[in-house]
């Protein structure tokens, strides 16, 4: 197992591939910025904002996932509005919720079945 992110498992087997890639962390600092005149303006640290998480993920019937029940278990989680523990390997990184989710469906059956989609997640940090 790679990791997880709540229900959702992040693994690669010989039987099933279900992981992300494009993993990027966003941390921000807030500043104010008092003009001085005729100097530079003075910065003031005033916060963080929560951090945030993006990634892509390719759920595949060829990679032995089910891509209709992966997605519809983000989607869940999404509108739960609940936090999620992130973990990657042997590292905890804190709860997540999931802000917002994007899914593309890259290919169907004849039967109308989704065999592959292309999700993107963001997750505002709570910690």
């Amino acid at each position: 197992m790679i990791g997880s992110f709540g229900q959702v498992t992040f693994q690669a087997s010989a039987a099933v591939v279900e992981t992300f890639k494009s993993m990027k962390r966003t941390t921000t600092a807030n500043y104010s910025q008092h003009k001085v005149h005729g100097k530079r303006a003075v910065l003031e640290f005033t916060s963080f904002d929560a951090e945030k998480m993006t990634f892509e993920m390719t759920i595949s019937a060829f990679l032995g996932v089910n891509p209709k029940t992966e997605v519809e278990k983000l989607r869940k989680m999404l509108t739960d509005k609940k936090a999620y523990s992130l973990a990657l390997g042997t590292d905890i990184y804190g709860k997540w919720v999931l802000q917002s989710m994007s899914d593309e469906i890259q290919y169907m059956h004849g039967d109308g079945k989704v065999l592959q989609s292309k999700v993107n997640v963001t997750l505002l940090g709570m910690e």
